[in-house]
């Protein structure tokens, strides 16, 4: 469990030691999970009304707090409360921060907009679940519809995401 907590940490400090929303971490971490796996036990992700999250990494995120390994704080935006998750404990980092593909790939999410990364995270969940692009899009209407404005930059997002892969 502890392995797990000291990768996010690690993406974390790729993303400048801290992340601004728990929605956007999750959608981060299931991201970075699809592309390339740096966890040694996967997080299991269920759908839900924000797109996919997972209990096990907000447990996990959960324990790095009380372990010192994270700290979070609220700030008032937009109206609301969004939660910033910070690193607290930098000590012995791994050598996960030396991946340059992983950290191309953290940089360009956490500069993201959060609705974009919850339709990229659900485009990449509707395809491990097998579907087409017409499927997906009309899943993202049927569920996500009041994101549109978003489809069309979050598919552009995630061809960048392969394109960082080298997928394509």
């Amino acid at each position: 469990m502890l392995d797990n907590i000291y990768i996010l940490r690690d993406i974390i400090n790729i993303a400048g030691g801290h992340i601004v929303g728990r929605k956007k971490l999750q959608k981060i971490i299931y991201i970075i999970q699809q592309l390339c796996n740096p966890f040694n036990n996967p997080y299991e992700y269920r759908w839900n009304y924000y797109g996919v999250f997972s209990e096990e990494l907000a447990s996990e995120i959960h324990t790095g707090k009380v372990f010192g390994i994270f700290g979070e704080n609220y700030i008032d935006e937009y109206g609301y409360r969004t939660y910033v998750i910070e690193v607290i404990d930098s000590s012995n980092l791994s050598d996960i921060e030396k991946n340059k593909q992983l950290k191309s790939i953290v940089e360009f999410l956490v500069s993201k907009e959060p609705r974009v990364l919850e339709v990229i995270s659900s485009i990449m969940y509707f395809q491990s679940r097998g579907l087409d692009k017409l499927e997906i899009e009309k899943k993202l209407n049927e569920l996500k519809g009041h994101l549109s404005s978003f489809f069309e930059c979050a598919f552009t997002a995630q061809e960048e995401l392969q394109i960082l892969m080298g997928e394509v």
